[in-house]
C-alpha cells in the first residue's frame, strides 16, 4: 500500500465552518452541477445541512493540497432512520460520504480519506464501529470502499438522484484498526 495521504497533502478534521465546502463536495459526489437544486433535495441535504452545529455526531476529514486548496473530503453523520431508504442499517451506523476533486483522483487520496474517517470514528467516545453509505452501481469509488472492508448489503438498492441505482454498503469493525 502507498503512503496515505499522498505526499504533499495534509488531512485535517472537518469543522462547522466547513459546511459550504462540504456542500461543494456533496455536489461532486452526487454528480450535480446545480448546487441550489441539490440543496432542495432532502435525501441530499440531510448529509450536510447544519453541519457540526450542535451535533456531536457529525465528524469528517478534509484533504488539503500544498496550496491549501481542499482536494477531497470524507464525512459521516448519523441520520434519522425514519427518513432513510435503508432504516435498519441507518439505525446502527452513520452515513459516510466521500468526494475527491478530479485533479486529485488516482493517487490514493480517496482511500486515504476513507481510512482516516473510519479511524476517526473508532477514536470517538463511544467508538463508531460501523458505517454505511450508498454508491452508484457504476461508480469506480466502489472499489475503494470494498478495499477498506465495506460490503454490499444484499437486496439494499435504492434509486439515486441521477435516475440510476445505488448500492447500499456497510462497514463493520473487525477489531483491527483501519490503517491510515
Amino acid at each position: 500500500m502507498t503512503d496515505l495521504p499522498p505526499p504533499g497533502i495534509t488531512v485535517r478534521p472537518a469543522t462547522p465552518e466547513d459546511e459550504a465546502l462540504l456542500w461543494e463536495f456533496l455536489a461532486l459526489a452526487a454528480y450535480s452541477d446545480d448546487l441550489a437544486h441539490l440543496k432542495r433535495q432532502p435525501i441530499a441535504a440531510r448529509h450536510v445541512e447544519g453541519w457540526g452545529l450542535g451535533r456531536q455526531t457529525d465528524f469528517g476529514v478534509i484533504a488539503l493540497g500544498k496550496d491549501g486548496v481542499a482536494l477531497g473530503a470524507c464525512w459521516s453523520r448519523w441520520l434519522d432512520p425514519q427518513t432513510s431508504p435503508y432504516p435498519e442499517i441507518q439505525a446502527r451506523a452513520p452515513d459516510l460520504a466521500l468526494a475527491v476533486r478530479a485533479e486529485a483522483r488516482g493517487i490514493g487520496l480517496g482511500e486515504g480519506l476513507v481510512r482516516a474517517q473510519l479511524a476517526m470514528g473508532l477514536e470517538r467516545h463511544p467508538p463508531v464501529t460501523g458505517q454505511c453509505l450508498n454508491v452508484r452501481a457504476t461508480n469506480a469509488a466502489r472499489r475503494i470502499y470494498e478495499r477498506v472492508g465495506f460490503r454490499v448489503v444484499p437486496g439494499a438498492e435504492i434509486p439515486n438522484l441521477g435516475g440510476g441505482t445505488s448500492l447500499v454498503m456497510e462497514w463493520r469493525w473487525d477489531g483491527s484498526p483501519p490503517s491510515p
